[in-house]
């Protein structure tokens, strides 16, 4: 290509020009046409489509009447030792006392007030936690009928 002269291109181009496109006998629609016409009819995509979109639509239909899951409530429970200071001396193997872990009690507006104070003044001015009694029965969780 280093050696190629002007006059070298411009014979190129020339015989370029020259060259006209061959006429195709290919028929494109014709092609299809016969393919379409050589294929056997079949039942099969159809109903294979009736079939899935009645599946997708059982589906859909029971994903939106689906009931809502129970609310599952529980106090866990935690075994916490007792001293045997506090028994009197004829009880020599005291049972570990059960304190509940989590009890809570819930009022509407208690997280939103407490969301506002840390908003507010930061962690600083979270209040004290309360502890947990060091023995006897748990406390009873407070419900909405407890209210009225």
């Amino acid at each position: 290509m280093d050696n190629c002269t002007n006059a070298d291109v411009s014979a190129l181009e020339s015989s370029l020009k020259s060259l006209l496109p061959a006429a195709s006998s290919f028929d494109r629609d014709r092609l299809f046409f016969r393919a379409g016409q050589a294929k056997p009819s079949s039942r099969r995509w159809p109903i294979t489509a009736g079939v899935l979109a009645l599946v997708a639509g059982t589906l859909g239909t029971l994903q939106v009447l689906r009931p809502e899951p129970p609310t599952l409530e529980r106090v866990v429970y935690v075994r916490v030792p007792v001293a045997l200071s506090e028994f009197p001396p004829e009880a020599s193997q005291p049972a570990p006392a059960l304190v509940p872990a989590f009890v809570t009690t819930f009022e509407p507006d208690s997280f939103f007030r407490l969301r506002d104070q840390v908003l507010r003044g930061g962690l600083d001015a979270l209040p004290e936690p309360t502890p947990f009694p060091a023995a006897g029965p748990p406390a009873r969780p407070t419900t909405l009928l407890d209210r009225f």
